[in-house]
């Protein structure tokens, strides 16, 4: 924990996306971590300090500065998931509904003039708002593209 530093009860962290300050009691607990970083497991969310991408978040590494991901908070009741296969989700989890908060990850590709952005559906943090805890869900229905694009230029 070298990259990062208390003031009073904020966690002040050095990323590659600038100063970052942590309240350490909102930090967001994923037992297993994510898929591919299982010893990563305390992130915290913030905003990201652009306006252009105010519709994006950052779920930045408390352990492990250089670990951060882009991602795209959505509505519970959105058109990208069958409300069954979340309420399923939800069960599994033992996350009361109205705690849900569904968090997608999100890759940005450039290939020359072109960037294309994909979630991915696949495989949606699930987060439980009141206890603070994540888990990486991975649904089994091929109807959910693990990169699913938002947009091309």
């Amino acid at each position: 924990m070298d990259n990062q530093k208390t003031e009073g009860e904020k966690l002040v962290i050095e990323s590659r996306y600038g100063t970052i300050e942590v309240d350490p009691a909102t930090a967001i607990r994923f037992a297993s971590g994510l898929l591919g970083f299982p010893q990563w497991r305390d992130y915290a969310l913030v905003d990201l300090n652009n306006e252009n991408y105010a519709q994006f978040r950052l779920l930045q590494s408390i352990d492990e500065k250089d670990l951060s991901f882009i991602v795209l908070p959505i509505n519970t009741e959105n058109d990208l998931y069958d409300a069954k296969d979340m309420e399923s989700a939800c069960k599994t989890l033992e996350i009361n509904p109205a705690d849900l908060v569904i968090l997608l990850l999100v890759c940005v590709r450039r290939e020359g003039d072109n960037v294309t952005v994909t979630v991915n559906l696949q495989a949606p943090l699930l987060i439980d708002s009141s206890q603070f805890a994540g888990t990486q869900y991975v649904l089994s229905d091929e109807k959910y593209p693990i990169r699913y694009e938002l947009t091309s230029t």
